[in-house]
């Protein structure tokens, strides 16, 4: 018999006034500040036989050679396979720069070493709070995105991805919530190439009104979802990002009902496979253009 077991770990992601952000080509210069902390987050998985590590920082994004190196370094450090290792972004637009992007922030390499080393730490921690769990998973909807790439309402409405795909970790009783993994499609770009401060956009606000909701203690990881050009209905300032990431706060409250529903997983085996390729892309841009 299998018993699902999950550790749970968060990290404060190092920032410094004056770094590089990126996500948008018109900053004039580097951070004036931080509002919100970018955080390194992570779940380890354990079914008695196989482990896994997920992993989600508050960041733009980070090279396929970073990510596998950081698994590797990872994998020495815990002794979980390179292979069981996930480590995704956010792809907020108010964070450091993290990977190149051109003429979208230079990459501190120093500080990029040292956010290694933090994500092979954050794993560590959550390998030792590892503890018999109850996974619930659940889908909704919710409407804080559009389509970016038509300025045509009623298609940018159409073609969406609009479902909310949330992950519960609850305590072996099933009545302790510890985690909330909400997959959402929308790029956090809420805020705008004017501001200068480092935060997590919308899912900085969406942890915010779930931990008002259910518990402090509560841990929410925000995934992205898959479809590409897909950004909120609106952008702006704070007061606009508050605005939303409450609402999908609560369209994915209303998914749980405080209730063990849907699929429920508990005594269950773990199976992971790492597949790596690459996409080719319809069009390539000539040197000369590239130069330009």
């Amino acid at each position: 018999m299998y018993r699902i077991m999950t550790g749970l770990s968060c990290e404060e992601i190092e920032l410094e006034r004056g770094m590089a952000m990126t996500g948008y080509l018109g900053r004039a210069s580097g951070a004036e500040g931080i509002h919100d902390r970018l955080k390194i987050k992570c779940i380890v998985f354990d079914d008695g036989n196989i482990r896994a590590a997920y992993v989600v920082c508050d960041l733009l994004g980070l090279s396929s050679e970073f990510v596998k190196e950081a698994a590797k370094l990872t994998e020495d450090i815990t002794l979980i396979p390179a292979g069981n290792i996930v480590i995704a972004c956010t792809h907020t637009h108010s964070g450091p720069a993290s990977i190149f992007l051109r003429h979208c922030g230079e990459v501190d390499t120093k500080w990029l070493e040292r956010l290694k080393y933090g994500i092979a730490r954050c794993v560590k921690n959550a390998l030792q709070n590892l503890e018999p769990s109850v996974l619930t998973y659940s889908t909704g909807n919710s409407d804080i995105n559009a389509n970016r790439d038509t300025i045509v309402k009623e298609e940018a409405e159409r073609l969406r991805d609009n479902q909310v795909g949330l992950l519960t970790i609850r305590s072996a009783d099933g009545y302790v919530i510890k985690a909330m993994v909400v997959n959402y499609a929308c790029h956090p770009t809420v805020l705008l190439d004017n501001n200068l401060l480092f935060s997590a956009d919308f899912p900085y606000y969406l942890e915010n009104e779930l931990k008002k909701k259910i518990s402090e203690d509560l841990m929410v990881i925000f995934v992205n979802g898959c479809c590409g050009d897909i950004g909120p209905i609106k952008c702006g300032n704070f007061e606009v990002a508050k605005e939303l990431g409450s609402r999908l706060a609560s369209d994915v409250y209303g998914l749980f009902g405080g209730n063990c529903s849907n699929a429920d997983f508990q005594n269950t085996s773990i199976h992971v496979e790492t597949i790596y390729t690459k996409i080719p892309l319809n069009h390539r841009l000539d040197e000369e253009r590239l130069k330009n």
